[in-house]
């Protein structure tokens, strides 16, 4: 009898181990069930954060600035013929794939600033600001502090021709044996091609470019045709013309989205190694000035070259980090990051009334010139993220976009060659004059910059037409923060295209001249001419003087 207990009280136990067994599994079932949900509906919140007021700016027949993590995209490396040999080739394990060197030196730059800020005390971070501005973006597209590291560890490669069409390299630093550059121009108004169309026609002549340029190519972004107007019609002539280097190509066409970026892809099959962008009304600078811009681009190739560049100013605890960072670099060290830390209240400044020569941050696209080999990265698959917030940002900020990742991947930020540059011989009353016209030209760049491209069928828009020009500041200035803080570092500034030289005031960094004369050029020759790449000149305090 007493065994017969202990055999029931044994059997009892089973049976109750069992259930408790059975009611866990369903419980964990269920936890895990109710945790896929809750992550589906975060990731729908997280789509419509980023579905913001470009809605509200839609009419007449204005495609949506919205966008979704879901959207299908026609530039995907096995769908793209022109990307790829056209087999789809074998499946890829995790291990089979390494990033590029380049997205390497992203990825451990990100990860060590991630660390340097989450070892900072904890800060006191201010007040609310302006309610006006904060109105203006709050709800705009953002992306997320130190994205980039996830990004990239996440991103996979489907197969082996995945891989080889987005095996990006870095370029050399120098260019030496380079002759010609091709200018990309990108365009979508029919009604806006009188400057375009002068500014091509200089371009090809031998007697006035001297062949710098060996082809011309216009990016089409518009959904109305160039057949819409003689100016547009006369275009397409030339490139129909088998004698004129110029093409035409649409991105919308072949199933492209509306994009700025557009201009930048590899597909385009641009065959030099320098690209001279420009939009289609300019602003255009003098031949002298972009061809000493391509002697400068020859002896950086690894930077982004621009004429109009951007400081941007750093909040107090940056400001000190770079101070010390600079006292303890080598003079022109390129390689020089400061953190980022948006958790302790790391905005930057946007500052858009002046054009920097030295310590910009970035470069506007008009008069840049890139290495081709950095196209390749501006448009890898696993910087969509950053793609798809330029699209729906209300201020597209590509420009900003394209000097971030170039400088973090490159690890150098962007070098600026004066746009101006005029003979020493030029009469002060002429000189006034183009300084005036250039004037011009400068504050137009500044209004074209301030546009928002809302519908590319029929109209720009000024932001600060609504009569507040703070708040086109706070969205644009709200984008780089974005684009900043999701990289989590800043590149140190340029030198300028005084460094070196007399002409370099070091105790405030500046140029003086803030744009170059003849003869001041340390790798041009008195006459403008180039030097011998890569070499440079030292100029003498005679020259200085004269100067």
């Amino acid at each position: 009898k007493t065994l017969q207990n202990v055999v029931r009280a044994v059997m009892f136990i089973i049976l109750l181990a069992g259930f408790t067994l059975h009611i866990v599994i369903i419980s964990k079932h269920r936890e895990e069930h109710y945790s896929r949900i809750k992550a589906q509906n975060q990731q729908k919140h997280e789509n419509r954060a980023i579905h913001y007021e470009g809605e509200e700016d839609s009419d007449e027949g204005e495609s949506s600035n919205s966008f979704s993590v879901h959207d299908s995209d026609p530039r995907d490396p096995d769908e793209d013929p022109h990307m790829h040999d056209g087999s789809a080739g074998e499946m890829l394990g995790k291990d089979d794939y390494e990033l590029p060197i380049g997205f390497q030196h992203v990825l451990t730059r990100a990860k060590r600033m991630e660390h340097h800020c989450s070892s900072l005390p904890p800060a006191e971070l201010g007040g609310e600001g302006n309610e006006e501005l904060n109105n203006a973006t709050e709800l705009m597209a953002d992306l997320p502090p130190f994205g980039i590291i996830s990004a990239l560890e996440s991103y996979q490669p489907r197969t082996a021709s995945e891989v080889s069409n987005w095996n990006c390299k870095l370029p050399p630093r120098t260019e030496c044996g380079e002759t010609q550059m091709t200018a990309v121009f990108l365009g979508y108004r029919p009604d806006r091609l009188q400057k375009f169309s002068n500014q091509v026609r200089r371009m090809l002549n031998p007697e006035i470019w001297s062949g710098l340029i060996k082809e011309v190519i216009l990016v089409w972004n518009g959904n109305l045709s160039l057949n819409d107007t003689p100016k547009g019609r006369t275009i397409l002539g030339w490139a129909k013309d088998p004698e004129t280097p110029f093409r035409v190509v649409y991105p919308l066409q072949e199933g492209f989205s509306n994009d700025l970026m557009n201009r930048y892809h590899p597909r385009w099959g641009v065959t030099t190694k320098a690209i001279l962008f420009y939009d289609d009304d300019g602003p255009f600078y003098s031949v002298p000035a972009v061809m000493s811009a391509f002697e400068y681009w020859k002896r950086n190739a690894n930077s982004q070259i621009g004429a109009m560049a951007r400081l941007l100013d750093l909040g107090p605890r940056a400001q000190a980090e770079k101070k010390e960072l600079r006292q303890a670099a080598a003079p022109g060290d390129g390689d020089l990051w400061v953190s980022n830390c948006r958790a302790h209240g790391d905005d930057v400044k946007y500052h858009f009334q002046h054009f920097a020569q030295t310590q910009a941050n970035m470069a506007l696209p008009s008069g840049s010139i890139l290495h081709h080999d950095f196209l390749c990265f501006l448009w890898h698959p696993a910087l969509e993220p950053i793609r798809k917030f330029v699209r729906a940002h209300p201020v597209h900020p590509d420009d900003v976009t394209v000097s971030t990742i170039v400088s973090h991947v490159s690890g150098r930020p962007p070098q600026v060659y004066s746009r101006r540059l005029n003979h020493p011989d030029t009469p002060p009353s002429n000189e006034t004059k183009i300084k005036n016209e250039n004037n011009t030209i400068e504050m137009d760049a500044i209004r074209e910059e301030t546009m928002e491209v809302l519908d590319q069928q029929s109209r720009r828009r000024l932001l600060w037409d609504d009569g507040n020009t703070r708040v086109w500041a706070s969205k644009r200035e709200a984008a780089v923060n974005s684009l900043l803080g999701y990289f989590g570092s800043i590149n140190g500034g340029s030198d300028g295209w005084c460094f070196g030289t007399p002409y370099h005031i070091k105790q405030k960094d500046y140029c003086f001249p803030e744009q170059a004369r003849f003869g001041m050029l340390p790798w041009m020759a008195e006459d403008n001419s180039p030097l011998q790449c890569p070499q440079i000149r030292e100029i003498t305090e005679k020259q200085y003087m004269a100067h």
